[in-house]
């Protein structure tokens, strides 16, 4: 009789790991996309980003998935030419083991909490984008967004990263559009390990220049990195559209420290040699601004 129990007991367990082992490979494979997950029933409604008409040419083609962030799913056009990043609805969502708990009392609190928490970063987000679409077109190369519950009357396909095709309406997602960037991470690494310094110092004026311009409009990113940027065409550009936001310039020097101690880190750890360049022109750019402000007072 235990030896029975013992045995249900086993197979029991074996098909639960063999389950939970699928799930995990599924998700591994698919990177986590679903389809749900970026198109559905938006969870906010009237956003007001005041969007203008895209080309239909841009959309007129295939999709291919490339990568997902903490924000959004980024697909790459078949022509390499530009991304569009699906903004996971399911991030914002309240999932449906939270809605199970509204009958509850004890847990009112804690749904209530939880939803706050989700529509306060969505808004934050949103809010960076808006930035992004209104003041930044050119630092970030954005070419449309849609967050606004609107006729755009668009089919798009998307392949996934199983090369399965998948037809979406696009009035059903929130999504922005850039152009496709070359990662300066990658280019960088390049050009360090071919001791490029010529072309390696060029980056780093771009950089700074580039977040020097963008700072000096009031509008910080606190998320700026080698990872977040690129170059088209030889133009440098932000591509991580997350954390824009605008800031008092009084204290334009510990802004400029913050916007741009990422990239600072990356050349401690791999350039170091460098870094002496850097803090040069970084000291340069912060002595040209306060100069500029006693002018202008003058």
């Amino acid at each position: 009789m235990m030896n029975k129990i013992l045995k249900k007991t086993f197979y029991f367990f074996s098909v639960i790991m063999i389950i939970t082992a699928f799930l995990f490979s599924w998700r591994w494979v698919t990177k986590g996309f679903r389809i749900s997950k970026i198109a559905g029933d938006l969870p906010f409604k009237n956003l007001n980003l005041g969007e203008e008409k895209i080309d239909p040419k841009i959309l007129n083609q295939k999709y291919k998935y490339f990568g997902r962030g903490c924000q959004a799913f980024v697909f790459v056009s078949l022509d390499d030419q530009y991304v569009i990043k699906f903004i996971a609805l399911q991030k914002y969502n309240e999932p449906f083991r939270r809605r199970l708990l509204k009958s509850f009392n004890l847990c009112k609190k804690y749904r209530s909490e939880r939803t706050f928490n989700r529509s306060r970063n969505f808004y934050n987000a949103f809010e960076s984008y808006k930035i992004a679409y209104k003041e930044l077109k050119n630092e970030t190369a954005v070419v449309h967004m849609h967050f606004n519950k609107n006729n755009l009357n668009q089919k798009i396909t998307l392949i996934d990263n199983l090369g399965f095709s998948h037809s979406i309406d696009l009035n059903s997602s929130l999504f922005i559009i850039q152009k496709k960037a070359r990662p300066l991470k990658s280019t960088l690494l390049g050009l360090l390990e071919k001791k490029d310094y010529l072309a390696i110092d060029k980056v780093i004026e771009d950089y700074l220049l580039e977040s020097y311009g963008v700072l000096s409009k009031g509008i910080l990113n606190k998320d700026s990195s080698v990872k977040n940027s690129g170059y088209i065409n030889g133009k440098f550009i932000e591509f991580d559209l997350g954390r824009f936001q605008k800031v008092d310039l009084s204290n334009f020097a510990k802004h400029y420290s913050l916007y741009t101690r990422n990239f600072r880190k990356f050349l401690v750890l791999n350039a170091p040699h460098l870094l002496e360049v850097f803090d040069a022109r970084f000291k340069k750019h912060v002595e040209d601004f306060n100069l500029g402000l006693k002018k202008q007072s003058q």
